[in-house]
């Protein structure tokens, strides 16, 4: 039944909205095809958390499954506040060529204004859809500390990260700030926004939380289904995180649904064969990330590549995140614990994916540019290397001195044998299984 679950809510969504349609009598209750389907991608996108969660979960031991629900939650629950109240204003008004917006949006307030006085539903909408992107970013970074800090210091995090972190890259990106002003930046879906500053912040994180017991660091997932299960609905929401990033209805849509699927596909051979190749195995886990990796490679370029390039990200994106894996697993395992693959998987992604876009968008399938492999000029290549650098460079520095000044304020960094005893009964007193 839960795989019905994404198709089902879907589904009443478009038959409550398509009501709207046919009875609409006023400014609140007039919305176009194109807002329909920006509507169900928004439901997709935030059925990513609870698969995001699902799949931390199973990755870790059980005594750590209830410790990253609730987690998962409260970080959810805080930058939706945060975001509301005066996120998206600071990212998307004002402050064109500049640092940050400014607070004419304050509580989305005279977004709903426009609406009522029949100026039509875009920007509100523009405003929840985007809300459920700094939703999903900051409920990835947690799992790069997963098992380490408590449930209250990450609220501090999740009240500053994207207050600090996403707000301002997300404006100097998408909002007209200094790097989209000043340089050549193509980033469809959030290869820097989204997936660099995720996959630089986790790495602050790790670096911070330090290393579990090496005991712990190996031990195997708990629950292998709860991991597939995660995978799939993190799979399905991105075609409404992709194929709604259009903002509307026709061939962009269905481009990007096909050019995620081809990158996800692609980048699970790679790993398939690679796993093979040299354990003589394929496994679930394995298949899961291969898949993730795909999708955040094709994320900043999907609607604007063939469906032929985007099986070109898949395997590239694929290697490329397999040799990292390798790389922090064995190279660095003493040194870093990212628990979750974080920065595997979502920053290696978002860098090398914005690069790669650098070289394979095209206008005709809309881009604002050429690639540099389709006739364009270095100006895309320069602009989206400049814009990765910044945000990494931003996203680990600030992540780093919130965390370290959440756990002043609020002690939340825990000892081995805290860890060891997990923190589900430590500080939540509930068992996932019981």
């Amino acid at each position: 039944m839960m795989y019905l679950l994404p198709a089902l809510i879907a589904a009443l969504v478009v038959i409550s909205a398509t009501a709207s349609v046919s009875s609409a009598v006023g400014p609140y209750d007039t919305i176009g095809s194109g807002d329909i389907w920006v509507v169900v991608a928004s439901v997709l996108v935030f059925l990513m958390i609870p698969g995001l969660a699902l799949f931390y979960g199973g990755l870790l031991r059980k005594e750590s499954m209830i410790s990253i629900l609730v987690q998962t939650t409260i970080v959810v629950i805080l930058s939706a506040v945060v975001w509301i109240v005066c996120g998206y204003s600071l990212a998307f008004s004002g402050g064109e060529g500049g640092i940050i917006g400014n607070l004419d949006y304050l509580f989305l307030d005279e977004l709903i204004d426009d609406m009522a006085a029949g100026y039509g539903t875009d920007s509100l909408l523009f405003a929840v859809f985007q809300m459920k992107f700094v939703l999903i970013t900051a409920a990835i970074i947690i799992g790069a500390c997963a098992e380490r800090i408590k449930f209250r210091t990450i609220g501090i995090l999740a009240v500053l990260w994207p207050l600090l972190v996403y707000v301002p890259a997300c404006h100097w990106v998408w909002g007209g700030g200094f790097l989209a002003s000043n340089f050549t930046i193509v980033d469809y879906a959030g290869g820097t926004v989204v997936h660099t500053l995720a996959g630089m912040s986790g790495l602050a994180l790790a670096v911070f939380a330090g290393l579990r017991a090496k005991k712990i660091r190996d031990s195997q997932p708990h629950n292998v289904p709860l991991v597939y299960l995660g995978v799939f609905l993190l799979w399905v929401g991105w075609y409404g995180f992709n194929g709604g990033s259009g903002l509307g209805t026709g061939g962009t849509i269905v481009r990007s649904i096909v050019t995620t699927t081809g990158s996800a596909v692609a980048a699970t051979f790679v790993w398939m064969a690679a796993e093979y190749y040299f354990k003589k195995q394929v496994t679930v886990i394995g298949l899961g990330t291969g898949i993730l990796a795909g999708l955040v490679f094709i994320t900043p370029m999907a609607a604007y590549v063939s469906v032929s390039t985007s099986f070109a990200v898949g395997l590239i994106g694929g290697t490329i995140c397999y040799i990292f894996s390798h790389l922090i697993h064995v190279t660095l395992r003493e040194r870093i614990d990212d628990a979750l693959d974080v920065f595997v998987v979502h920053g290696v992604g978002g860098i090398f994916g914005t690069f790669l876009t650098a070289l394979f968008v095209q206008a005709k399938y809309g881009s604002p540019v050429d690639g540099l492999l389709f006739g364009g000029n270095a100006d895309v290549l320069v602009g989206n290397c400049v814009a990765v650098a910044v945000c990494a460079v931003f996203a680990f520095v600030v992540t780093y001195a919130i965390i370290f000044l959440a756990n002043l304020i609020v002690p939340g960094k825990i000892g081995e044998k805290e860890i060891e005893e997990g923190l589900d009964v430590i500080e939540h007193h509930e068992d996932a299984y019981n």
